[in-house]
């Protein structure tokens, strides 16, 4: 029996344990990051608007919202007309991607819209709530009950998302409960049961804004022809960004889904019999041991029918770069049949096997002397690198550490922006918004503050972290007297004389204590945040300052740190809600309190509690 040249013993051998890290790496999930990531850059080879031609999103858009100049949300009877219309154009089935949970204020209500749904017992209507105990039990219109006397069904609307919070895979049930897509596919479908596995890849058409969409105002008003909905399943639901909608999922890249489009990609992938499917564990794992034997013997083969080194090494890199492309195309063809194969685990083996196996044949056709120098490069070198790729693959970015520290919290908000945006162009609105947020942060910035986050035209800062300070307070008034002052003057200078208008005001509060900071989120989107009490309290202070007539509010905390007040006026104290004793408060000094600024008592003020409107923490 002729034995094995060594070259492809080594490949061989190398092959086997490459293939085995891969296999640990597929079962372990240790690389799910990059798995998930690469699952993602797949779906390009599947977008096809067509196979969404079954479902059509009924849109509470902007143009909605303008168009009908309603508050959000709408009261239940403009749905049940919305309803109606659907009903009458043909649809397959009627999904109502919001919540009726709690009674309409008005009865009526209540009524018109279940009659409507009663009048469509033809055509399958399904609701959506997220409140489900655990027997089961829902509560929209008041119960099962309610919802079977009117030919309802109900789904859990919740998605379930992965571990880097994206959306990827539908679910047949939620919490024990029927899953909304489930619900309105098998509804459509008049099944009794999908025949699907409980998990599975929603096989999205595109990206966001591939699913057709039609506005809930231009069914409303007649507006849509039958052929964009007859046949369909309708999902009706908000897209308008201002409602907040939104998910990541595998095609959104970096931006978001709305979530009736999200909806409608489950419901349409559930209703084509979820053709996108993992593959068994069993072929998982021979692809991923094909893809180690490629790696290797790729390298080694040529070695064993040339004798001449340089040509076998060029033979052999070439027949790697065909390997290599043919198992990138078997990936991209097989997700494309529906089939999706392991990625990352099968790229590892094969560059574990080809890194391995090529370092040992140089090792093997070497001096003894020369092959142990390289032997003991490799002994350093490749243990310590995988381990390096390993733990970036599955750690990913690091995290700045939560800490406590004593802090001061500012929070500033613009008077007079919502007017202007209302009136003005959304180009003159950002470059009003990059204008007065630049002026501010560099305040802040130069005061040593940090920048936490923008909230439109809201800025929230905090000084004394992540860095300590002991000089918080003073860094922090010294920032708001900037701002409030020639910050904002030289602001209004610019918009009343170059853009026109009226000047706007600046509100300003700060308070200082217990702070905890770092950076929160996921792997794909990181913020600095400084959470806590005093985050909520500076925010209800700068609240606060609309109702006392003061800019600038600073908390009696804040003050008693400063290396000097003397020129803060007292205010008075206030309650002021999730703080069981009233916060006294002190505002710069002012023209208006100069009359009393030499020591007269603070004027009885009534008690405010300032509304939640930067709130970022709960009291509970």
């Amino acid at each position: 029996m002729r034995r094995l040249s060594p070259a492809i013993a080594m490949a061989l051998a190398v092959a086997a344990l490459a293939g085995a890290l891969g296999v640990a790496a597929y079962a372990t999930g240790v690389l799910e990051r990059l798995e998930l990531a690469s699952v993602d850059a797949l779906f390009a080879v599947r977008e096809d608007p067509e196979k969404s031609k079954g479902v059509v999103v009924v849109a509470v858009d902007e143009h909605t919202l303008n168009d009908l100049e309603k508050p959000w949300p709408f009261r239940r009877r403009v749905h049940a007309e919305v309803i109606d219309r659907l009903h009458r154009a043909g649809v397959r089935a009627i999904a109502v991607d919001m919540q009726f949970t709690e009674p309409a204020p008005d009865i009526d209500d209540d009524v018109a819209i279940t009659d409507a749904i009663a009048r469509a017992r033809d055509v399958p209507v399904v609701l959506a709530t997220t409140e489900v105990d655990d027997g089961g039990k829902h509560y929209v219109f008041g119960g099962d009950k309610a919802t079977a006397s009117i030919g309802a069904t109900v789904g859990h609307g919740e998605q379930a998302s992965d571990s880097d919070g994206v959306i990827r895979r539908y679910m047949l049930r939620n919490d024990g409960y029927e899953s909304f897509a489930a619900a309105a596919a098998r509804e459509a479908l008049g099944s009794r049961n999908l025949g699907l596995p409980d998990r599975g890849l929603i096989d999205f058409a595109g990206q966001p804004g591939t699913v057709h969409t039609v506005s809930y105002s231009d069914v409303l008003q007649g507006k849509v022809p039958t052929a964009a909905l007859e046949g369909r399943v309708a999902v009706i639901g908000a897209t308008a960004p201002t409602l907040h909608d939104l998910h990541a999922t595998a095609t959104s890249g970096d931006g978001f889904m709305n979530g009736p489009e999200l909806q409608a990609n489950a419901i349409q992938t559930l209703m084509r019999a979820a053709p996108l499917r993992d593959a068994s564990d069993a072929g998982g794992i021979a692809f991923i041991l094909f893809a180690a034997l490629a790696g290797g013997l790729g390298l080694a083969a040529p070695r064993r029918f040339v004798h001449a080194r340089v040509v076998a090494a060029l033979l052999g890199v070439l027949a790697l770069l065909v390997l290599l492309g043919a198992l990138v195309g078997t990936i991209v063809a097989a997700f494309a049949a529906g089939l999706l194969l392991p990625v990352i685990p099968a790229l590892l083996a094969f560059t574990l096997s080809l890194m391995l196996t090529s370092a040992l044949l140089l090792s093997y056709e070497r001096h003894q002397r020369e092959r142990q120098r390289l032997r003991d490069a490799f002994a350093r070198f490749v243990p310590e690198q995988a381990v390096e790729e390993l733990l970036a693959a599955s750690g990913g970015v690091r995290a700045l550490r939560g800490v406590e520290r004593e802090a001061t919290v500012m929070f500033a908000d613009l008077r007079g922006f919502t007017r202007r945006s209302q009136t003005e162009s959304a180009q003159d609105v950002i470059e009003f918004l990059n204008r007065y947020l630049a002026g501010m942060s560099e305040a802040i910035l130069a005061h040593g503050g940090t920048v936490v986050s923008y909230m439109g035209d809201g800025v929230m800062a905090v000084f004394g972290a992540p860095l300590a300070q002991d000089d918080h307070a003073d860094r922090a008034l010294a920032a708001a007297r900037e701002m409030a002052g020639p910050r904002l003057e030289a602001f209004n200078a610019w918009l009343t004389t170059e853009v026109g208008g009226d000047a706007v005001g600046l509100s300003i509060g700060l308070h200082s204590g217990k702070v905890a900071s770092g950076t929160v989120g996921s792997e794909r989107r990181l913020e600095y945040a400084a959470v806590g009490h005093t985050t909520n309290v500076a925010a209800r202070l700068e609240s606060l300052t609309r109702d006392v007539g003061h800019d600038v509010l600073i908390s009696d905390s804040t003050r008693a740190l400063l290396s000097t007040g003397d020129d803060l006026h007292p205010v008075g104290a206030f309650d002021v809600k999730g703080v069981e004793e009233p916060v006294f408060v002190w505002s710069l000094l002012d023209e208006r309190d100069e009359a009393d600024a030499a020591g007269a008592a603070p004027v009885e003020r009534p008690v405010v509690a300032p509304a939640d409107e930067h709130e970022l923490v709960s009291d509970r």
